[in-house]
């Protein structure tokens, strides 16, 4: 019992609580039973409730209480009932130590089952990478382009969807491409390390969903010793040095498409967040228009459109006062008729620098470099007619 109350008996106690949370005023109270306390304070000065039909899970015999709360606080005059011993709380959030312990202990049991389940699911999918001679370009772009990007230092695990520049691939979307690729061919894999909240359960932890493939470990030419995998990467680069077979020949028009659409797409999403205005989905008709644009003009041609597209699109949007939802649909639009007009009138479209923004990439660098060996030039460019080279 608080010592200001020491001069009060237990049934004067209960008068004084009773008048308090029956709106008594505060200052009679205290004068009338001489308690020296500020008005605000009086509440805490109350001995606690005791649960005589409430027990401490934890401590023998020992009843539960709460304190008293303000009558200003609400209709409940009671706090969360807790044990005086150890502090254990009648709540689910009880930060006691015996309550910690418990969901610890909990945790660690259903992520024992997650790993078991995890282990069961993808210890059956043991990977074999496929044959140096069954790679096509693709594939053999693809592993050399991730291996240069954020391969460890023993050659373990590969990181592709690191962020940090230069990144793997100018878009997320042919980032996850190479991740599939390569994954259904053998040369990475999930690793069994990853952190269990890389993966998705269902709602009961039971059934294994998925995984989250930018949060997961990825392996690096899974089943292989090092000296193996230094063997299997230098086998592959002979082969790239080597003269190219007429089904890699054929492979080059639409990767080298593939790359510079996507360091076109790059260069448009960052045109519109860089005003702020939500990003539209990238669908058919915004590939379709940009696969169209690169039949006709180099990427530094169709970045200069899409900038000039962009701006026009932002002018009329301030001229007539259109909210930003409205616009953001009217970009790819506004990119094909700009481009159009370069074409219906035989203009010859600027060709624009690379925005320093929007660096080149991993794959791009080892495409163009490496594979090609033309450097920087494909960036003023044509794209070479599918099947042509």
């Amino acid at each position: 019992m608080s010592k200001t109350l020491a001069h009060l008996n237990y049934d004067q106690i209960e008068d004084v609580m009773q008048k308090y949370y029956a709106g008594e005023k505060i200052s009679n109270l205290l004068h009338e039973y001489q308690v020296t306390a500020t008005p605000s304070a009086i509440v805490s000065l109350f001995p606690p409730f005791t649960h005589q039909d409430l027990f401490c899970p934890y401590c023998e015999a020992v009843n539960m209480e709460s304190k008293r709360k303000s009558r200003s606080s609400g209709s409940k005059t009671l706090a969360v009932p807790t044990c005086p011993e150890c502090d254990h709380k009648d709540a689910e959030n009880c930060r006691c130590s015996f309550c910690v312990s418990e969901r610890k202990a909990s945790l660690e049991k259903k992520n024992n089952i997650k790993r078991d389940i995890i282990h069961k699911t993808y210890s059956d999918k043991e990977a074999v990478c496929a044959n140096i001679e069954d790679l096509t370009f693709q594939d053999a772009l693809y592993l050399l382009s991730l291996v240069k990007h954020s391969a460890s230092e023993d050659l373990v695990f590969v990181d592709p969807f690191n962020v940090q520049k230069p990144i793997l691939a100018p878009t997320f979307d042919i980032q996850k491409s190479i991740v599939e690729e390569l994954e259904s061919k053998g040369l990475i894999n999930v690793s069994l390390g990853s952190d269990i909240d890389a993966f998705a359960f269902d709602e009961e932890d039971t059934v294994l969903r998925g995984y989250y493939p930018t949060r997961v470990l990825w392996e690096l030419l899974p089943n292989m010793t090092i000296c193996e995998k230094n063997h299997y990467l230098r086998a592959l680069r002979k082969r790239v040095s080597d003269d190219w077979t007429e089904l890699w020949r054929d492979q080059i028009s639409s990767v080298w498409r593939e790359i510079t659409k996507n360091e076109c797409l790059e260069y448009y999403c960052y045109l519109i967040g860089q005003r702020n205005i939500p990003l539209p989905e990238f669908g058919d008709k915004t590939h379709a228009v940009f696969d169209d644009l690169l039949n006709y003009f180099s990427p530094s041609q169709v970045c200069s459109i899409t900038w000039q597209a962009v701006r026009d699109t932002m002018d009329y949007m301030v001229r007539d006062n259109l909210p930003k939802y409205r616009v953001k649909t009217m970009f790819i639009g506004a990119i094909q008729r700009k481009a159009d007009k370069y074409r219906a009138e035989g203009w010859e479209a600027h060709r624009a620098g690379r925005d320093y923004n929007c660096p080149q990439s991993v794959i791009s660098c080892a495409f163009f470099d490496t594979f090609m060996q033309i450097g920087k030039e494909y960036f003023d460019k044509l794209a070479p007619p599918l099947n042509e080279v």
